[in-house]
């Protein structure tokens, strides 16, 4: 007969494989593979803004898999990594679950909701189970253990996950420190020698980490107003909550008002009382974000991107109210308690279904190592490799993604890994700047990341040899990828039906 633990396992796994069919993978995540590939060959990518700023700092983890991983297995590498970082994430989250309610029924009901509500009871665009394999993907099962060891009172476990954490993502540890303070700021009494001793060793492992972003300080002056109007057209969806959606807002307070409701239903007082100081310390964090972004902008307040804090307790209020439904349904009284769980339940089941239909279904790409069907654009880029040399600068169009992923060669500008100069102002600037040249000018009232790639690829059509010799003169260029529609006379190296790639 199977034990009821290995039961909840397999359910589990299962929860896991279904997730990865309903988020799918994408192995060309744009910033953090061509940094990977870097690691594994110094001799590329050299000249790139992107990857000689973010190779200056600490991560360690995705050092680690260059060392462990070479150009013929990285693709495996990184599934394989996907697959247990989505199966160690699900189970956390019921880790968690279980911590507070101690109810497999609840736990298991609440992981549920919780991997399947992708996009919706969520704001700043922070989503907790993505298709790509990020550093803060990677951290996110260690915070949720970390917190769930915190409500146990095991501090030093919660402590140490949270150092292991400052070597994938350190922005996380400000985030989890941060709500561990005020709980204490709150609760001096509780404050003994295994908390002072745990944090204390925690703190140790974590300096170097510390020592070494911040002794990380690229030079250069920057132009504020610059600075803030690119982060405002790149990362308005995660920094500026003045330009996000109503519904959002109102989906994610139909969640916090649900939470609060369902507190009642949860007996363990004090964990109760650890998560209202959570949120207070989460709401705190939402505040500074809201009036150091669209009031008093403040640069040190958005490179931190506080409304991220937000995935936390986003889960462990999906945990509450799926405990509230649990115990109204159980109870199968037809009361109001009851119909306004069946009204929250179904609720939830929209929030799984609505993206999922919307999306076009349930199974999303899933980029299977070494069979996947290559598109026009990864084939110029994969062209691109084999016709240029590593030292040579690609313009290419902005707005596409993962060149670097499949040419390995340096890239001029780049939308999407753009998002990365959120933490170097001036680099960021100058890398607009490029923008601006190649594709530009562009209306500085309009702040919309929209109309700004309608532009730029409007003028992208109109571009002539005499623009490109003269960024070839400025920046160094040397090769152009080009949508088939230029008529100037320059070599091209190859061809496909959507794209050209042109030697200047």
């Amino acid at each position: 007969m199977i034990s009821k633990h290995v039961s909840v396992y397999c359910i589990l796994i299962v929860l896991s494989f279904f997730s990865i069919i309903n988020t799918g993978y994408n192995y060309a995540e744009p910033i953090y593979v061509p940094l990977i590939q870097y690691y594994q060959d110094q001799s590329i990518l050299n000249n790139d803004q992107q990857i000689s700023l973010l190779s200056n700092l600490p991560f360690y983890a995705w050092q680690s898999i260059a060392y462990l991983s070479n150009e013929n297995n990285l693709e495996w590498i990184l599934f394989i990594l996907f697959i247990l970082s989505r199966v160690f994430l699900v189970f956390s989250i019921y880790f968690l679950s279980n911590t507070i309610f101690k109810n497999t029924v609840v736990s298991l009901l609440s992981t549920f909701f919780s991997t399947f509500i992708v996009w919706t009871f969520n704001i700043g665009n922070f989503i907790i189970f993505s298709s790509d394999f990020t550093p803060f993907d990677m951290s996110l099962p260690l915070a949720f253990f970390s917190i769930a060891f915190f409500l146990k009172k095991d501090f030093f476990k919660s402590f140490l996950f949270l150092a292991v954490i400052s070597y994938i993502h350190p922005l996380s540890v400000l985030y989890l420190g941060f709500i561990y303070l005020i709980y204490f700021i709150f609760n001096t009494n509780k404050i003994n020698k295994k908390v002072f001793f745990g944090g204390l060793i925690s703190f140790l492992i974590i300096i170097p980490i510390f020592i070494k972003i911040f002794s990380f300080n690229p030079a250069g002056n920057f132009n504020f107003q610059d600075w803030l109007y690119f982060i405002t057209i790149r990362s308005s969806h995660h920094i500026f909550p003045l330009s996000w959606n109503l519904r959002d807002y109102i989906l994610l307070s139909l969640l916090v008002i649900t939470f609060f409701i369902s507190l009642k239903y949860s007996k363990d007082n004090e964990i109760n009382r650890k998560v209202i100081y959570f949120g207070l310390a989460t709401f705190i964090f939402l505040l500074i974000g809201t009036i150091f972004s669209e009031f008093y902008p403040s640069i040190v307040i958005i490179k931190l991107s506080l409304f991220r804090s937000l995935v936390y307790f986003r889960i462990i209020m999906i945990a509450y109210v799926s405990n509230y439904i649990y115990c109204q349904l159980n109870k199968t009284r037809f009361g109001w308690n009851f119909f306004v769980s069946i009204f929250i339940c179904l609720l939830f089941i929209t929030a799984i279904l609505g993206p999922v239909l919307i999306g076009g279904g349930f199974v999303k790409n899933i980029d299977f190592p070494n069979h996947r069907s290559i598109n026009s654009w990864e084939e110029i880029s994969i062209k691109t490799k084999e016709l240029t040399d590593k030292t040579d600068l690609i313009i290419t169009p902005p707005f596409e993604e993962s060149f670097k992923v499949y040419s390995k060669r340096n890239n001029y500008f780049g939308w999407t890994e753009s998002g990365s100069f959120l933490y170097f102002p001036n680099f960021a600037v100058e890398s607009f700047n490029r923008l601006e040249d190649l594709c530009g000018p562009f209306d500085k009232e309009n702040k919309s990341s929209y109309e700004i790639k309608k532009v730029c690829e409007s003028n992208m059509k109109d571009i002539n040899e005499n623009k490109l010799m003269w960024l070839k003169e400025k920046y160094g260029v040397t090769h152009i990828i080009l949508k088939n529609q230029s008529n100037f006379e320059l070599d091209i190296l190859f061809k496909n039906e959507d794209y050209a790639l042109y030697k200047l």
